[in-house]
Parts: C-alpha cells; structure tokens; sequence
C-alpha cells in the first residue's frame, strides 16, 4: 500500500472555504461597484456575521475530528477506474449523437444558447455527476500514486474536456478546482503559493471574461453588455477584463439584498420545505415552488444558497439552509472517512461546494451535489486503510523511538 503525506490540510476543510470567500464576497458588496444593487441591511449583515462565526467554530471541529488523524492519504492500489472512464466516455458521445451537436463549436457559430439544449433528457445530470466525481478520484490517484500518472492525467484532462465541449463553464470551474484543492494538499503554503493563486485567479478570471463576452456574440475583450447591465459606476470601468467575474461575485448577495430591502418573506412552510430537499425532487412533488427572487436585473438571476430560505421563511429559512449544508458536510466526511483517498476528494469537493454556495444552493442542486453519491458508493467497494495507517504509525514510532522501549521492556 502506498502512503504519502498531507502537507496542507486546512485547504481541504470546507468550513474554512465558506468563511473565506463569504467574507470575501461581503467586502466586495461594501464597495458598491455595481449601481443596480443596495447595500447589504444591518440586520442581513448581521446575520452573516453570525454566520461566519459559527462557521469558525464548525472549521476547528471538523479540522479536529476529521483532518488531525489524516495527514497520510494511503492507496491500495491506483489503477485507473476503465470503467468508470468509459461510462463518462461514453455517456458524453451518446449526448452529442442524441443532440447532433457540441456546444463549443455552435457558440463560435453564433448559437449561444446551444449548451441549454444539449444533452439527453434524465440522464446527462448523471453522466454529468459522474464526471465530477471521476476527476476527484483521478486527481488523488495522480497526486498521491506512484504509478499510471499519465493515464491519470489523461483521465483529468478528459474530463475537464467534456466540461468544455459542452461550454459548461461553471461545471468546468468546480471540477478544476477540485483538482486543484487536491493539488494544494501536495504543497507547504508560502509566499510563491501565494503568488501563484493569484496570478492563476487572475488568468482565470481573464479567460472566463472572454468568454463570457463571445457567448453574448461580442469581441473577447468587449465587455460592454456585462457592464451595462450591471450598472458598473464609473469609477471602476477601469476592470472591465474582470467584470463577468465580478458581476457574478456580487450579484448573489446583490439580488438577496434587493429582496431584503424591498420584498417580504411568504412564511410559507411547504415553500421552505421546497427549498430543502435536491431539486429534482422538489420540481416533481412541488412544481409550483422554487428559489428564483424577484430581479432587479432579469438577466442576472443569481441569489445564492439563502435565496429560496429567504423566500419562505425570512431568516429562518436562511438559517436552515445553512445548518443542511453543516449536516452534509459532516455526514459525508463521516462516511468516507475509513478510506482516505476516497476522503480526500470528498473533502476537497465539499470544501469547493463550500465555496461556490455564494452563487446556488450546492446542496439541494443536484447538479452539483448528486456526485457525491458515486464517491459513497465508491467508498463500499473499496477497501478501509484507516487501521493499517494507525497500524503503521505505531510501527514506525516503535522502529524510531526502539531504545526507549528496549530499556522499558529490560
């Protein structure tokens, strides 16, 4: 069995991913670069304090119980999963054979809404979700294996590459960041890492702006519909290359705010209860409910994960959005946690689910949450290592420390 060290745990605990860029993203909202949108309340501020707190304190439990006792990641074996990949293979060919189409190449032909309509009916999602989780299983196997990093990268590489050919850019985001979440647990953090973040953040952010404009039929580097509708002020049309990625960041909050201010709470249980279990789910047994708020902007519907809390419930709904969130971050850390290369990219992929829950509901949205099913499966057909990795450290410690236990044992 082959075992290698975490160097850098804190980055895979998703608690510290919540905290960090919530707080971020509050920040960015002070600065009110975007007209359409008012301040964040005092009261909804407050809330969000409170949040952040608590989600401190539920990072040092987490870092605790489920990090502390998981420096090594060991593999029984890593194998490529063939037959996992052929099925993502697979399932994607037969959704441009069912579609007559790929996505990409109809957006550089003008058809900009050609990634809505693509897909096969009740079964891309899974294809969709298997995808995801196959990139977090490969991801561990290429970091922390010794053998078959080629085919694991290829593996990566694939999948990233459905994600484009479908022009899925924000599934493309989450399944990259999983692999780089799993790449950080690699490195000791230090300035240079630093500085590397930063400038792959900005790439990245450069590259997403791009083409967020060419998917509206505009030059890469023309953002003049994005930041008209946003209502960017003057002051900060100087960030134009940045302003799809800004937009994004601060409209959630932006739009949770509008309805804070002006749109009162429907105290609906049955909405809220709508809004707490996955969707697919919710629109079959409750068609008439969902999460969308009231716009200020129609083409920027984004409200975060407390939208449909807030909708039905105020800031109670809120509030229990929030602790579904804890529950399943715990419970899935939990059931993978005997099977740490299974943990690892459970962990990593909740700690980005984390992240992203300024934009959607990642937990009752199916289409970024139902992948973790294949990493709970996964989990029992593969084999425990938790008792030989402690099994190991008692041996090695014995091996280290041999004269001391010489001299006790005479």
């Amino acid at each position: 069995m082959n075992m290698q060290n975490m160097k850098c745990r804190f980055i895979v605990n998703p608690f510290f991913w919540f905290t960090f860029v919530w707080t971020l993203i509050l920040l960015i909202h002070t600065l009110n670069m975007l007209e359409i949108y008012p301040a964040a309340p005092t009261e909804l501020f407050i809330f969000m304090i409170g949040i952040l707190l608590l989600s401190v304190v539920f990072g040092v439990i987490y870092q605790k119980v489920f990090l502390k006792g998981r420096t090594q990641i060991a593999l029984d074996n890593d194998n490529p999963n063939w037959v996992w990949i052929i099925a993502c293979l697979g399932g994607f060919i037969l959704e441009v054979l069912y579609s007559r189409m790929i996505p990409i190449l109809e957006v550089f032909k003008g058809n900009t809404s050609s990634y809505q309509e693509f897909g096969i009916p009740h079964f891309t999602f899974v294809i969709v979700s298997m995808t995801i989780a196959l990139t977090g299983i490969a991801s561990v196997k290429l970091f922390y294996g010794k053998e078959h990093k080629g085919i694991h990268i290829a593996t990566i590489l694939m999948c990233l590459g459905i994600f484009l050919l479908s022009y899925s850019r924000g599934i493309l985001i989450f399944a990259f960041l999983i692999v780089l979440a799993v790449f950080l647990t690699k490195i000791r953090f230090s300035l240079s890492t630093i500085v590397f973040l930063i400038v792959l953040a900005v790439i990245g952010s450069i590259l997403f702006n791009a083409a967020g404009n060419i998917r509206q039929n505009a030059a890469f580097n023309d953002s003049t519909y994005i930041m008209d509708i946003a209502g960017f002020k003057d002051e900060y049309r100087f960030l134009s290359p940045f302003s799809w990625v800004i937009t994004y960041v601060d409209t959630p909050l932006g739009n949770l705010c509008y309805n804070f201010v002006n749109v009162e709470p429907l105290n609906d249980t049955t909405g809220l209860l709508s809004q707490l279990i996955p969707d697919f789910i919710s629109k079959r047994i409750f068609p008439n409910y969902n999460s969308s708020l009231v716009l200020v902007q129609p083409g920027l519907t984004a409200s975060s994960m407390f939208a449909g809390g807030y909708k039905y419930y105020g800031l109670l709904g809120m509030f229990l959005s929030y602790i579904e969130l804890v529950a399943l971050v715990f419970i899935c850390a939990f059931v993978t946690r005997k099977n740490t290369k299974i943990f690892l990219a459970t962990t990593a992929s909740l700690s980005i689910m984390a992240a992203m829950t300024f934009f959607d509901n990642m937990v009752t949205y199916s289409g970024y949450s139902f992948f973790l099913i294949f990493y709970i499966i996964y989990r029992f057909f593969a084999h425990d290592d938790t008792e030989y990795i402690m099994s190991q450290q008692v041996i090695d410690y014995i091996i280290i420390n041999y004269d001391d236990f010489e001299e006790l044992l005479a």
